[in-house]
């Protein structure tokens, strides 16, 4: 259904220069989120551009809670190599079979699973 047009349907209406300046000012002072103070007021998208070219820091309003973690040294924790994941060796004696398994530990763990799993099915 098309909208009709309402004065009160701030979406629509052409806002003037000065405006456009008082209502990206008056989002500043909220707290809220571009998009939350677009909501909440029924503005236009345009909102965001207006603040963009209005008032030139408002992206640091965004990101004022951001803090950037740099590590101290070269060769710290988030700089060291990825271990390679240790297996896990298993063997299993059965009557006169032998098995030999070496996997690494979650894959293990779902092996026995479904072994267990097969188990209680064959015993039904």
């Amino acid at each position: 259904m098309a909208e009709t047009a309402n004065p009160s349907n701030k979406a629509n209406k052409q806002f003037t220069l000065a405006e456009q300046q008082a209502i990206c000012e008056a989002w500043t002072k909220t707290g809220l989120s571009k998009s939350a103070f677009i909501r909440n007021n029924n503005l236009p998208w345009s909102f965001f551009t207006w603040c963009n070219k209005l008032l030139p820091n408002s992206n640091d309003q965004a990101n004022k809670d951001f803090v950037q973690i740099i590590p101290k040294e070269k060769n710290s924790v988030l700089n060291a190599p990825v271990q390679p994941i240790n297996n896990i060796e298993i063997k299993i004696i059965c009557n006169a079979m032998s098995i030999n398994l070496s996997l690494p530990r979650i894959e293990l763990i779902n092996l026995l699973k479904e072994l267990s799993n097969g188990t209680a099915i064959i015993r039904q």
